[in-house]
Parts: C-alpha cells; sequence; structure tokens
C-alpha cells in the first residue's frame, strides 16, 4: 500500500489517515492544499493512502488494508488517529470504522455518498445504533461532515440527518453553500475546511493560562435575541457578585469572528461622527451629553484594537470599575450566530460559562420584526404599524429557508456550541413573559453565584405591540417548523408556552390545478405506483394514444443509465422515477394513484406469492428471481424481517411507506434516503413534490379519474371494473387481514404496520381522509 506522509513540524499530537481515490489530478492538487494547511499548524500531520482498484469489493479491501497499516504505525505513538474520506469512500470509510473498530478518535467526510457503498442505500446507522460511541481517550468518537449545498450526488439532507442521528456534541455539519459536489473541493474553498478540521483533532489541548483576573469566570449569554437577554442583564446588574460592563451588548466576537456583524463596530462609530458634528461652542448641556457618549462609545470601541486573538483591551473593559466580584459577562444574543471555532476562543480566555435563552420561534420572529420595523423611526398608527410588520413577515417568508436564519436557527447554534464546550458548562433556559424566581435560580445556581430575588421587570422592555394575525401566524409556524423538531428532538418536552408541531399540508390543495386545455394534445405521464390498478390504466391509455405514441420504458431498470422519459413520445408510464418529469413539455398532464397502504402492501405480497407459484423450482433460482424464491419459501415474518442486509434493503424500497419516499424522493428505491424522518418531516416532504403533479387519485374511486383522461383525450375511458393484474379477491374481503393472519410472532405485524404510518398520514393531509392507525 502507497502512503505519502505531510509530517507535523513541531509536534505530533495527531495523525488524519486520508483514504484518496488513485487518479484525479485535479482532487489531488486541491488535497495538497488542504494537507498544507494542516500541517501549517505544527501539531498535526497527514497520511495519504492512495486507493486503486475496480470493483467496490476490491476497493473495500484496499482500505481495510490501509487502514490496518496506519494502525500498525502509528502503534503505541500516543498520537490521536483520525481518518478522512471523500464521496464514496465515506461510506466505506464508515463501514470499516463499524466493523473494525481501534484507536480512531474521530472521522471527517467531505461530501460524503451515505446512499451508496458497503452501506447499502441505506444510512449506516442512526440514533442508538451507533456503534462508534467512545474513542480511545475515553472522549466521545466525533464525528465532522463537509457538505455542500449544492451537491446533485451526495444528498445534503441525508447528510444533515447523518449527523443529527448523533448524540450531542459527537458530531458537526459544515454546510458550504453554492457547493456542488465537485466545487468543495476549489481552490478557494478546500482551504477554508482546514480551520474546522484542526479545531476537531486538537480540541482537547486548550491552554492552560486564564486571561481573566484570579478567582473570577464569565458568563456568556449568547442569545437568542428577544428571548430575556435584557431581563437577564438587569438581573445580573443587581446582583452583588456579578460585575457587568457599562455597555449590555459588547459585540466582540461577533465583530471580529463571525459574518457580516462589523455593522455593530460601525453603527457605534457612525454615532461618534454624527455627535461631534453637533458640537459647537459654546457648549450647552446636549453638547455635554454628547461628549460624554462619545467617551462612552470610545471606550467600547477600544476593546477591537488589539491584534487578533489578543484579548488584553476585551478583558480590560469587562473588569473596569470591577469591586472583587468574582463573574465577569457579556451578554450578546447576536453571539449565537456564531462558529464552534468562535465558541472555543470564547472558553480559553479564561473560565466561561454559556447561557442560551430560548423562545418559542414564532414568537421571537414576531418580536424581532415589531423592534425592526420600530426601530426604522417611522411615526406609524397602530393599523399601519401591524400592516408593516405583517408585509415584514411575507416579505421573509418568501425568501425562503426561514429557519436558517441566524438568530432564528437554534439548532445550529445548539450544535456549534456543543461541539466546542462541555455539557456542563452550557446551560439551556426557556423564555418566559415573566421570569420566575425557580429561573432565577437556576441560573444563579449554574453561574456559582449566589441566588437573588428578582425584581420586577422595567416596563421599557416590551417594545411596541402589534397583534399577530392568524394566517401570518400560521405562514411563520409553517416556516420554522424544522426548528420545532430540532427543539423537541433535542429536549422532548417543550414548555406548554410554545407551540407544537405545525401540522403537515401541502401549499396548494391537492388536485386544484386546472386540467390541461387547448388544442394541442398534452403530454401524459403516469407514475405507475405497484398494485394500484396501474395496468388497467396503461392499457387504457394505450389503446386511445396508440403503442407508437407511448414510451417502451415502463421500468426504471430498462433504461440503463439513460433517460426513464425519453423525448419524442406523447404517453410516459410505468415504475418509473420521475425527475425527468420537469423536462416534459410545459402542456402536460402528471398523474398517479394511490390506495389504502395497507391493503398495497398485502396486495403486493400476494401477487408476488401468486406468480412464484407459477415459475418451475429452475425458473426460482435465476437473480431475479429472488423475490418470488424467498416468499415462496419463507414465512411471512422471515420474508418481511429475516434475511440479509440486501434483502432488507429490498423490502424497505417495496414496502416501507413507499407513498412518502417515492413522492419526496422522485425514485422508485429510496427508502433509505427517509431514514431517521419522524413522520411530520417524511409527509411534509413528500406534499412538497405534489406540487409537480397535476392529480393524485384514489383507488376506491376512480370515478374522477375517468372524467378528467375523457376530458382530455376527447374518447369515451373505461377503468371501473376493467382491473389487470387483479387477484383472484380483489375487491372482495380485505387482503390485509388475510395478510395478518400468516404471521406466527407477535411483534410482527406491529412492525408491518409501521410500515404504512408514514403513508396513512400523507392520505390525511392531501385531505383524501383514510384510516387511523
Amino acid at each position: 500500500m502507497e502512503f505519502t506522509e505531510y509530517p507535523a513540524t513541531i509536534e505530533r499530537r495527531a495523525v488524519i489517515l486520508h483514504l484518496d481515490r488513485a487518479g484525479s489530478s485535479r482532487t489531488a492538487k486541491s488535497f495538497e492544499k488542504l494537507y498544507e494547511k494542516i500541517v501549517e499548524n505544527g501539531f498535526v500531520s497527514v497520511q495519504r493512502a492512495e486507493i486503486k482498484g475496480g470493483d467496490a469489493q476490491d476497493v473495500l479491501t484496499r482500505c481495510e488494508e490501509a487502514l490496518g497499516q496506519f494502525r500498525r504505525s502509528l502503534a503505541g505513538s500516543g498520537s490521536r488517529l483520525y481518518v478522512m474520506a471523500y464521496s464514496d469512500l465515506a461510506a466505506v470509510a464508515l463501514d470499516l470504522l463499524r466493523r473494525h473498530p481501534g484507536r480512531e478518535s474521530g472521522v471527517i467526510l467531505i461530501s460524503p455518498t451515505l446512499d451508496a457503498g458497503p452501506t447499502g442505500g441505506h444510512m449506516p446507522w442512526s440514533g442508538a445504533e451507533n456503534p462508534l460511541t467512545s474513542s480511545p481517550t475515553g472522549m466521545p468518537f466525533r464525528l465532522l461532515l463537509l457538505q455542500g449545498r449544492a451537491d446533485q450526488i451526495a444528498d445534503p439532507d441525508l447528510a444533515r440527518r447523518f449527523v443529527t442521528s448523533w448524540a450531542p456534541g459527537t458530531a458537526r455539519l459544515i454546510e458550504v453553500p453554492q457547493a456542488t459536489h465537485q466545487s468543495i473541493l476549489s481552490s478557494k474553498t478546500i482551504e477554508t475546511h482546514a480551520g474546522p478540521i484542526l479545531d476537531m483533532v486538537l480540541k482537547t489541548f486548550p491552554p492552560e493560562v486564564s486571561q481573566l483576573p484570579e478567582g473570577t469566570s464569565i458568563l456568556y449569554g449568547i442569545g437568542a435575541q428577544k428571548a430575556g437577554t435584557s431581563w437577564l442583564y438587569d438581573f445580573l446588574k443587581g446582583h452583588p457578585e456579578c460585575h457587568v460592563p457599562e455597555q449590555k451588548e459588547l459585540h466582540y466576537f461577533d465583530v471580529l469572528y463571525g459574518k457580516n456583524e462589523e455593522v455593530h463596530r460601525d453603527r457605534q462609530l457612525d454615532s461618534i461622527r454624527e455627535a461631534a458634528a453637533r458640537i459647537a461652542p459654546p457648549f450647552e448641556m446636549q453638547d455635554d451629553m454628547d461628549l460624554l457618549k462619545i467617551q462612552t462609545w470610545a471606550r467600547h470601541l477600544r476593546i477591537y484594537a488589539d491584534k487578533p486573538r489578543v484579548f488584553r483591551r476585551y478583558v480590560e473593559y469587562l473588569t473596569e470599575g470591577r469591586n472583587k466580584e468574582p463573574l465577569l459577562t457579556d451578554i450578546t444574543p447576536s453571539y449565537m450566530t456564531l462558529d464552534a471555532e468562535t465558541f472555543r476562543t470564547m472558553d480559553r480566555i479564561g473560565t466561561a460559562r454559556f447561557l442560551f435563552l430560548l423562545r418559542d420561534p414564532v414568537d421571537r420572529l414576531w418580536s424581532q420584526i415589531r423592534m425592526n420595523i420600530a426601530n426604522e423611526g417611522d411615526a406609524l398608527t397602530s393599523d399601519a404599524f401591524e400592516m408593516a410588520c405583517a408585509a415584514r413577515a411575507m416579505q421573509i417568508c418568501a425568501n425562503g429557508n426561514v429557519h436558517r436564519i441566524p438568530r432564528a436557527d437554534y439548532d445550529r447554534t445548539i450544535r456549534e456550541l456543543e461541539w466546542a464546550i462541555p455539557a456542563e458548562r452550557i446551560k439551556y433556559v426557556f423564555h418566559e413573559p415573566t421570569f420566575s424566581q425557580a429561573t432565577a435560580d437556576e441560573i444563579c445556581d449554574f453561574a456559582g453565584i449566589s441566588r437573588q430575588a428578582i425584581q420586577p421587570p422595567r416596563d421599557d422592555l416590551r417594545g411596541r405591540d402589534a397583534s399577530l394575525p392568524a394566517d401570518i401566524e400560521a405562514m411563520l409556524h409553517e416556516a420554522l417548523a424544522p426548528q420545532y423538531r430540532a427543539m423537541t428532538a433535542r429536549f422532548g418536552t417543550l414548555p406548554d408556552s410554545w407551540r407544537g408541531l405545525p401540522a403537515p399540508r401541502p401549499s396548494r390543495p391537492i388536485n386544484s390545478t386546472p386540467l390541461p386545455s387547448g388544442n394541442a394534445a398534452p403530454t401524459l405521464a403516469f407514475l405507475h405506483i405497484p398494485k394500484t390498478a396501474g395496468m388497467s390504466v396503461i392499457s387504457e391509455i394505450r389503446r386511445i394514444v396508440g403503442d407508437k405514441n407511448s414510451s417502451p420504458i415502463t421500468l426504471h431498470t430498462q433504461a440503463k443509465g439513460g433517460p426513464q422519459m425519453p423525448a419524442g413520445y406523447r404517453f410516459y408510464s410505468g415504475h418509473l422515477d420521475w425527475d425527468e418529469v420537469d423536462n416534459l413539455p410545459e402542456n402536460r398532464f402528471v398523474f398517479t394513484i394511490l390506495r389504502d397502504p395497507k391493503e398495497r402492501i398485502a396486495s403486493f405480497y400476494f401477487y408476488s406469492l401468486r406468480e412464484a407459484e407459477k415459475c418451475s423450482a429452475e425458473d426460482l433460482q435465476r437473480p431475479d428471481r429472488t423475490n418470488m424464491r424467498l416468499i415462496s419459501t419463507l414465512s411471512a415474518d422471515d420474508y418481511f424481517f429475516g434475511g440479509t442486509a440486501d434483502w432488507q434493503r429490498f423490502i424497505r424500497d417495496q414496502y416501507d411507506n413507499f407513498y412518502c419516499s417515492y413522492l419526496a424522493t422522485r425514485k422508485m428505491r429510496a427508502s433509505g434516503r427517509m431514514e431517521g424522518l419522524s413522520t411530520d418531516e417524511q409527509v411534509q416532504l413528500a406534499l412538497r413534490n405534489c406540487d409537480k403533479i397535476d392529480r393524485i387519485y384514489m383507488l376506491d374511486d376512480l370515478g374522477p379519474l375517468e372524467q378528467d383522461l375523457e376530458e382530455i383525450l376527447q374518447e369515451p375511458v373505461r377503468l371501473r371494473k376493467t382491473f389487470k393484474n387483479a387477484g383472484p379477491k380483489a375487491g372482495k374481503a380485505s387482503r390485509w387481514t388475510e395478510l395478518a393472519a400468516r404471521f406466527e410472532r407477535d411483534d410482527s405485524l406491529g412492525r408491518l404496520e409501521r410500515f404504512t404510518q408514514h403513508d396513512s398520514a400523507l392520505i390525511r393531509a392531501m385531505g383524501f381522509g383514510g384510516k387511523d392507525d
């Protein structure tokens, strides 16, 4: 195995093994720059293993050899070991670390194709199943994942879910805006990855010297904006064991290390210029006030005069006027926008604790909107003020990704904070309209100061009121749904004052778009979900439009890498991936049919069983008859829940909440991409794509489909009672009940019912009713 080493120049504290594909000179040059930035630090070395090979098994074997050689060469060295991989080798690296745990302290993945490789099209693991829970250092095994948001190969949503499935503080996701699978390795981007990588591998080596006065610690109030930080400042200001600076928000770390936060410093400079311009002899009382303001602003601005990562003037400002109080404070809500590296920089000044106040996301954003409109200075009437606030909320939602607005993204802040700071030095407090004594006591206990009685809040903290219209509230609630889901996952039970998770709903009513009209015949695309009377529909439409006008591709595997909806046909149908629908002529009609999810599963099972009975013993041994061979030889329990990982992948792709995965991913075999998602998340993803489908019908009432096709095709259509491929009991007794009777183990039926849970919720969200599970 060929290794290339990039050695540490001072002391080797950590070593990174990079499993790298051979053959790409452009990729090799990009990683060369990354290696150079990493080893510049002096304490980390990189070993590149060039992985050559053809098929997947050959690559897996060579990666296994490289990992073994890496471990042997560093046995007894005392250095921390890490593995790094890009693209498809990331899945290989995860699989090796899972199957052969060793001395590694963490793994670094760049644009990982988590739904490929040895993981078999599914996430490698999730939640409690994670086998990489601890490292030889006694600290948790850590994951750093670098992902481009515009990646068309490595699914960004899957990367986000995979990171979320790890325990708090053990996984970090860095998303690079606009970066694709290739551009994440561009010369402009690759060097920026060195910082997070070095932060990960060296985070356990903090400096030992505090820059704070002896016997003191600091409490950072990092937000959230409009979540009670002014109350917190007032409370601590009145505490005899706490010294607060003359200004509540210091904006030190965000201005120096954050993104687009220099405005706080620049605003003070503008204020000084404006005040100085007003001053003219003979001095009057207003001039004296302006001079005092300039003096105050100038004292604060001096904190920015030090060189990077020299904190002398900042600490001087923190301690100015201090009288032996043991607790210092910096309450700056915009600190919640900072990243893990900056949180760790804040921590290295001295003994530090981090307090994060959390408010209901909708209430917090609405309060921020009211504050911003009020600060813009126009003397608006109450009605005009409420209208301006509502208009601003609609503008924010129209821009999209509301849940990722830096001051609204609790989830990102918590993950960055927990990556950098030990859990015992982080405190989360939920906002209360009037903070209670119990909450104040919790804060005092956390900060290490004695408990202090709270005082009535100041009247000027409320800001200008504006009622929240119901439609604006619903719009903000839906836009911020990812934050509600993330906080529920992180904390379990949320306060009663918080809104619950919004019910998933389509962006427009299902089946509300008009049918195609005009003289030109529209293109038809039928997304045929197995066992939903599709063959009857296909046969009838082909009879009308003709076989020559019907695409011969009716199965996604027939395309063999080519288009599944090739140009030049009027009718497309079959078990197809449907992302190519967007390429069809604008004058098109796209539709699908659903049925009761339980009955679809049972129908598919008995159809496969019936087809297996038609096959000879020799036919059943063919590779493409695996499903029929196993269904004819296994019990229902073992068919659905036994067998190899590959077999379970097949079962999940065919049976596990197929409607949600098919509509959400636009792929026939993509259940792995939905792993780890809640019911609401799966339903919402599916509904989002329903806008691209003109009509969705239910099997138990095909009358509307007949009428719509007759209007479009201008010919009589007969679908009801003409079902093809239907079993002998079609339309009679419930096949689900018959399937349930076949199970022998007590838990099998419940496990299979979970294969319908998300689909049933989807059907209800579409407005079709459906059965409650």
